[in-house]
């Protein structure tokens, strides 16, 4: 299997007696086997159309041919038809080319359900596309969208740029029923020989996407990109992400959209890629291309695409047959034309791009010990449950597997396994539910070291004297845990581990003391210490697993830190006002300023200087009231609103006291405009900083 984020070519050994060389033929995987059908090829110097069936057997090491012998009226031989599987074990061929350029708009079900396989005309009703080939036909659920092409009826031909459906289902499973989809909105300019992906951005939308890619007509090669809402049948653009272009002007090449969680892939091989200036200059190509459809963006790759796919690549080819096998994650890639017919087998191996049906995005916590027994939830997307949950630990050259428990359809649980016999540092995890294949999200675990208490620092204001330390107020310090190598661990999950140890050192009382994870590496120690003198603070650490029940020393410990009485009684100047009720106080040029209830003028008290002082205020003051808001609006403003005055009497009014320059004076703001607010007492009002609104 190939690395995370790499596509990886192969030319399979392959039993059994292989198709002639052949292009324009179409594969379809049905199971485990691919159904291959049609084309066009030499025989005796002479070109001719195939209507022979072969199966490619996928479910060995090896894949291997076999011709199929069919029951039933057979098609005419044809080439550049399509060919769809339909239902759960049939496939479904439209249109082409036949002998004498004739084109076909025939409908023809292969049913490979039983030992013999069995060829059925397909009736059908409505209004039928006209003969083509070169279009494109893909299945959406029970309906199958044809668009575009070259053909028409009798000896005209043209391009077009139409779209058509086809009911698969319905009551009368003998006749299906074609409808032309009047499309809105500006459709692709008529073409032939271009793609058609069905996709969802992102993938779990419910709007269904039909995308149609490059092409070419009589005079231009194409390099657009189109999509059809299914849901609405209109041409229209994506939001939030910028519509993409085609790798290049390119034509009769290969693209197939593939389901991928978040979002889905599209894989673009092989082709034409035409010139901007000339109709006539091309070239055989035989790049690989993928578009991340969550971003519209094609991954980063060299004019080959080998920056992401390893591997002997095919020849430039065009009118390759190629199909997905979506249980080996595998498109398959059979014959084609480059001046010649081709007839080998390749298979591009993209599991490690594409993934499973689910996602792994984070791990929480990210790190843990050597030593494993870590519990580790993992959140994702799209987990279901599963009798068989495996979980990898890898850094590629060491694996580990463990079990899993499926806790929701975005959460896996899981414990670290035991790592000691490898090196500590980064490794990827990945997820595999019933077999499907392990996730390809790049998701990232670190095995460290274990915590070594004598590398671990402890510091912070709860182990030292302080200024400002009192007792009955919380006391902090942070321990930072590192490895033996004395790295510094950025993930928690160790708060048991921590033993603080606080004494209060004239009794000998114990003082509690909790540990709080920090989720990155670092812990706070919290204790209130209970009296004012000096305490003695221990901390240790003890990993069960490592150390047993020996509880070892964190560098530096033990210290000892004092805590005095945090309250000072002031001594101040000047007479203080006496104590009263209903006053309301804010801060103004550092000053502490109360104002209302039963104070009969304004009192400020300066902390400096630690002194009451009465200003001069000028202008006419507020009436008397109590219970009022009382609110500073910057530092040397302060608006005064509403509040009451006996037990009936209540203001709704807007005052405001300025401090300039040392001057004091009142200001009622009678310009307020609104809807003014009911007259009111006890509310509490504060200042939003954002535009300065009460």
């Amino acid at each position: 299997m190939p690395g995370i984020g790499i596509a990886e070519w192969a030319e399979p050994k392959c039993d059994g007696a292989a198709p002639v060389p052949r292009s324009g033929h179409t594969l379809t995987v049905v199971g485990r086997r691919g159904i291959m059908f049609g084309g066009l090829a030499e025989d005796n110097n002479e070109v001719v159309m195939m209507n022979d069936v072969y199966a490619l057997d996928l479910g060995g090491n090896d894949p291997s041919w076999s011709a199929l012998s069919c029951e039933g009226k057979v098609p005419e031989g044809r080439w550049r038809h399509t060919a769809t599987i339909l239902g759960e074990a049939a496939v479904m061929i439209f249109g082409g080319i036949g002998a004498h350029n004739k084109r076909y708009n025939d409908c023809w079900v292969l049913d490979v359900s039983g030992d013999t396989p069995v060829w059925v005309e397909q009736a059908t009703s409505g209004n039928r596309p006209c003969p083509r080939a070169h279009h494109s036909a893909t299945m959406v659920e029970d309906h199958l969208y044809v668009f575009g092409g070259y053909g028409g009826h009798g000896q005209r031909r043209a391009f077009y740029n139409d779209v058509h459906l086809l009911k698969t289902a319905g009551e009368d499973e003998t006749t299906l029923e074609w409808v032309k989809v009047e499309a809105t909105g500006t459709p692709p300019q008529p073409r032939g020989n271009h793609t058609a992906s069905y996709l969802a951005v992102p993938a779990s939308s419910p709007e269904k996407l039909l995308m149609i890619m490059g092409g070419r007509n009589h005079s231009t090669y194409f390099d657009d990109v189109h999509f059809l809402n299914l849901n609405s049948h209109v041409w229209t653009t994506l939001e939030d992400v910028p519509s993409p272009m085609a790798p290049c002007l390119i034509a009769n090449h290969l693209a197939v959209a593939i389901p991928s969680v978040p979002n889905y892939k599209i894989f673009v091989f092989g082709g034409q890629e035409g010139s901007s200036t000339s109709r006539t200059e091309w070239k055989y190509i035989n790049n690989v291309n993928c578009l991340e459809c969550g971003r519209m963006e094609w991954m980063a790759s060299d004019e080959h695409g080998a920056n992401f796919v390893h591997g002997t690549f095919p020849s430039a080819r065009e009118d390759v047959a190629y199909a997905y096998d979506k249980k080996g994650g595998k498109i398959f890639v059979h014959g084609g034309w480059a001046d010649k017919f081709l007839n080998e087998l390749y298979s591009l191996d993209v599991s490690a791009i594409v993934g499973p049906p689910y996602a792994v995005y984070s791990l929480h916590p990210s790190e843990g010990p050597l030593t494993g027994s870590t519990p580790v939830r993992i959140v994702g997307e799209d987990f279901r449950p599963s009798s068989s949950i495996k979980v990898m630990f890898t850094d590629r050259k060491n694996t580990e597997l463990v079990d899993g428990k499926f806790a929701s359809s975005t959460e896996i649980t899981c414990k670290s396994p035991d790592w000691t016999k490898y090196t500590a540092g980064e490794i990827n995890v990945r997820v595999n539910l019933q077999g499907d294949g392990f996730t390809v999200n790049l998701v990232k675990w670190t095995f460290f070291i274990n915590t070594k208490p004598a590398k671990c620092v402890a510091y912070g204001p709860g182990l030292f004297d302080s200024e400002n330390a009192g007792w009955g107020f919380p006391a902090i310090f942070k321990v930072q845990a590192k490895d033996q190598a004395g790295r510094n661990r950025n993930s928690g999950g160790e708060s048991e581990y921590w033993k603080p140890k606080i004494l209060f050192k004239e009794t000998g009382e114990d003082v509690p003391a909790r540990v709080e994870d920090c989720e990155d590496g670092t812990y706070d120690i919290i204790y209130v210490p209970p009296h004012p003198g000096e305490y003695v603070i221990d901390l240790g650490y003890c990993d069960p697993l490592v150390q047993g029940e020996e509880v070892i020393a964190v560098r530096g410990s033990p210290w000892k830190a004092s805590f005095d009485d945090p309250w000072i009684k002031a001594k101040s100047q000047n007479e203080a006002p006496k104590a009263v009720t209903g006053t309301q106080a804010c801060a103004i040029m550092k000053k502490m300023v109360f104002f209302g209830g039963t104070l009969e003028e304004l009192v400020c008290y300066d902390a400096d200087n630690q002194a009451w002082e009465r200003p001069e205020v000028e202008g006419v003051a507020p009436v008397k009231r109590i219970n009022h808001s009382m609110t500073p609006l910057d530092n040397e403003k302060a608006a005064i609103v509403g509040g009451q005055f006996g037990e009936k009497v209540f203001y709704n009014d807007v005052w405001l006291l300025i401090c300039e320059k040392g001057r004091w004076r009142w200001q009622e703001a009678g310009d307020v405009h609104g809807d003014k607010w009911g007259a009111r007492a006890k509310h509490a009002a504060c200042l939003i900083p954002v535009g300065k609104r009460v």
